[in-house]
């Protein structure tokens, strides 16, 4: 992981590099804001899943070499505590997916703007989807019940909408 985050930052740093000499100097600016926050957020993930992921690994290393190939039999006491630092450090370790969102959230700006972006899209999709299965729901029942003329049940003015940015709200 580290080797590849290294490499991704020298990487991004090459390409950046190439576009500097076309040159825009606020476009620059921006790309280096970028890299900065791509640098921080890799080496932070780095930083934390080799600190979560030390204390499984060794422990997982005394498991084989004492236990395992020198058939070494604990007390009652030292493996309960085996037992408990076993699950702590593998809890520990299963959780570093979720770490690394709130890595991201915490140490990138620009992450938590497109998150917040796609929150909000994501919102927007869901509550429309839902009014839309509404209405034709009961548009269904209507026409099963015979009902044929169109009747506002959502209790909005269907011929009075009028367009205020992307959503269409009723007057």
């Amino acid at each position: 992981m580290s080797i590849f985050g290294i490499l991704m930052i020298y990487n991004v740093h090459n390409i950046h590099g190439q576009n500097n000499l076309r040159g825009n100097n606020r476009q620059t600016k921006r790309l280096r804001s970028n890299d900065r926050q791509l640098s921080i957020m890799v080496l932070f993930q780095i930083l934390i899943t080799t600190v979560i992921s030390i204390p499984y690994f060794a422990l997982a290393i005394y498991n084989a070499i004492a236990i395992v190939m020198f058939h070494y039999k604990l007390s009652a006491s030292g493996l309960a505590i085996y037992n408990f630092a076993y699950n702590l450090f593998r809890l520990l370790y299963f959780t570093n997916p979720v770490l690394t969102f709130y890595i991201y959230t915490l140490t990138g700006p620009k992450f938590r703007t497109e998150m917040k972006h796609s929150i909000q899209y994501g919102l927007k999709s869901v509550v429309t989807t839902i009014a839309l299965k509404r209405y034709l729901s009961l548009r269904v029942q209507q026409v099963l019940l015979g009902e044929n003329q169109l009747v506002n049940t959502i209790n909005i003015p269907l011929s009075q909408n009028r367009r205020r940015g992307n959503a269409v709200r009723p007057v």
